[in-house]
């Protein structure tokens, strides 16, 4: 989607349509919710990532920008997602570090850091864990680990962040953790909406999210899930930079 275009009231309701949760032979948790913004309907999948053994990656290439899914079948991955915004070179506009490499984007000051309008959502790899951060309140040093930077951070210490509403609609992608520590992974399988009513539909779910970011989203976002019987792609654009996911034997 690129960079800046997309701080997007409605009521709205949310209704469980669907849910999955098989645990044999390691398939991954996927639930699907409905919820209506006045009058657009959105469907949510969300990914309980806290029911497997993950390792985790960041993975950037400007030169060959490629669907989530094509993302996935090259790598032998279980698990892609898009990740960060990215300019017309290709480029993240943010902080977005893989692991044994150098950001295009410097690590921002602490001044920088606690600009609450600025790029305040932290994702940190470590090897079997997504670590979330809010920067403004505890600006941070630079990571060693692979981490990116997005915005804006939709829900910190379980109340939503969005004071506005721009009223501009796009395809989301989410990042969320409860107040265990569990993460979980939120993509639009169809609809759209803004990040205002986002970051209210997250407040009000019931894993009770303690924080949760916003990445790229519009045509960027994406899922592809290899989960047996139930595989689950929602398609993106071409994409240079994804999060990728692989089952630990």
């Amino acid at each position: 989607m690129g960079v800046k275009g997309i701080l997007g009231v409605c009521f709205f309701a949310t209704i469980v349509v669907a849910m999955l949760i098989v645990r044999p032979h390691g398939q991954v948790a996927v639930a699907y919710r409905q919820a209506q913004f006045a009058d657009r309907k959105v469907v949510f999948a969300l990914l309980d990532l806290s029911v497997e053994d993950w390792r985790f990656e960041l993975r950037h290439d400007p030169a060959h920008p490629k669907s989530v899914e094509v993302w996935r079948q090259e790598l032998g991955a279980d698990v892609v997602w898009n990740a960060a915004y990215f300019k017309e070179d290709l480029n993240p506009a943010g902080f977005f570090k893989v692991t044994g490499g150098q950001s295009v984007v410097p690590w921002p000051t602490f001044e920088q850091q606690k600009d609450e309008h600025d790029y305040t959502f932290m994702i940190t790899i470590h090897p079997n864990d997504l670590e979330l951060r809010y920067l403004p309140p505890n600006p941070q040093s630079e990571p060693h680990d692979a981490t990116l930077l997005s915005f804006p951070t939709l829900l910190v210490n379980g109340a939503a962040n969005v004071k506005e509403d721009s009223e501009l609609h796009a395809e989301r992608t989410v990042v969320a953790e409860d107040a265990a520590g569990h993460d979980y992974l939120i993509v639009t399988k169809k609809g759209s909406l803004s990040l205002y009513e986002l970051a209210k539909w997250l407040d009000e779910q019931p894993e009770n999210f303690v924080i949760a970011g916003n990445l790229d989203g519009g045509p960027s976002t994406g899922l592809s899930l290899e989960n047996e019987k139930h595989d689950l792609e929602i398609p993106s654009g071409a994409v240079p930079s994804v999060i990728v996911g692989y089952r630990s034997e």
